[in-house]
């Protein structure tokens, strides 16, 4: 059995993409942004990553921000306060799209979620042209109880 971190690398690896939320912690100094954002789901997933470290090595996370598309968990972040409408998304989804392809291109994973809004997902129209037919996706859809419910169980089911 191997313990060093380089024998990750031949594991499976999981894609989790999340959208940013409206309630932010409110320091004034940049965070990063899986700190920044403080919305349930936010919460749901740190909790997972400590509780769960094993787990958290193979996962891959990314963040779909109103103002910075998409964006990794340690990118320090100032407190904003923007909602992506259709428009922006719009606007926002060419580089969105390019991103993602970098992700999928770099990385085999064998699933990925993508827990998004409609106005997020919109961001991100015609992601499946580069998701591998192998890679199990799931998208979290429904009010915001049940997404969260769904993501909850998503996270957890890589830890088994």
């Amino acid at each position: 059995m191997c313990n060093d971190a380089r024998c990750d690398r031949h594991k499976p690896r999981s894609f989790l993409l999340i959208a940013c939320s409206q309630r932010k912690r409110a320091n004034t100094e940049p965070l990063p942004a899986l700190e920044r954002y403080d919305g349930p789901q936010f919460r749901v997933l740190r909790k997972f990553l400590r509780a769960h470290p094993d787990a958290s090595a193979l996962l891959e996370i990314a963040i779909l921000s109103a103002r910075f598309g998409i964006i990794a968990p340690s990118t320090l972040i100032p407190w904003y306060d923007q909602r992506l409408t259709p428009e922006q998304a719009l606007l926002l989804r060419p580089e969105a799209l390019k991103i993602l392809q970098e992700y999928f291109q770099n990385t085999p994973y064998v699933r990925c979620c993508l827990s998004l809004s409609r106005d997020y997902l919109r961001a991100i129209e015609g992601f499946e042209a580069f998701v591998p037919a192998a890679c199990e996706t799931t998208i979290i859809r429904g009010s915001p109880g049940v997404r969260l419910s769904r993501l909850f169980n998503w996270l957890y089911t890589l830890s088994k």
